[in-house]
């Protein structure tokens, strides 16, 4: 045979109408057995691990599996509710930790928390929300005893814009 008759029939063969019926034929002979499960049981049937079942039953599924889900965040909430009155109805004032400072001693004793966190060496960077747990103050008391320290530098963080801090190095 001559050899462009031969290439231009292979261009021919692979163009994509023919090339698109051979990929069905070998598809359907490859998948012949799932395609026949699909139209005997008229449907997909997925499988789990041990468990079966048709995709026509996923939703009916799902809302069984996610009933009990459903039932505990019910539970959670009544629990919450019933924490919240407890609360509400006891006479135990509640002091907050920034009203009893203002004492020199404490202001120092929260500082002092502060910086070893900040020299903990972990973090290089402290946001002033976690400073000010650590403290157990407000965070704008946390801000305001670090704020006079000449060893601190404030910034802020990326996208949050949260106020961190870190003890100077220079």
């Amino acid at each position: 045979m001559d050899q462009p008759f031969v290439h231009q029939l292979m261009l021919k063969i692979l163009e994509g109408p023919f090339l698109y019926t051979a990929i069905v034929i070998i598809g359907v002979g490859y998948f012949r057995n799932e395609l026949k499960n699909i139209i005997k049981h008229r449907g997909i049937t997925l499988t789990w691990g041990n468990k079966q079942f048709h995709i026509a039953e996923l939703p009916e599924r799902l809302n069984e599996n996610f009933a009990t889900v459903t039932d505990d965040i019910e539970e959670l909430k009544t629990k919450v509710e019933q924490l919240e009155k407890q609360l509400a109805e006891s006479n135990i004032p509640h002091q907050q930790p920034e009203e009893k400072l203002g004492i020199p001693e404490e202001d120092d004793a929260v500082r002092q928390r502060m910086l070893s966190a900040l020299q903990d060496g972990q973090y290089t960077w402290r946001s002033i929300d976690r400073l000010a747990s650590i403290g157990g103050v407000a965070p704008d008391k946390a801000q305001d005893l670090l704020l006079p320290m000449k060893n601190i530098v404030f910034g802020t963080a990326g996208k949050s814009g949260r106020m961190i801090a870190r003890i100077n190095t220079k």
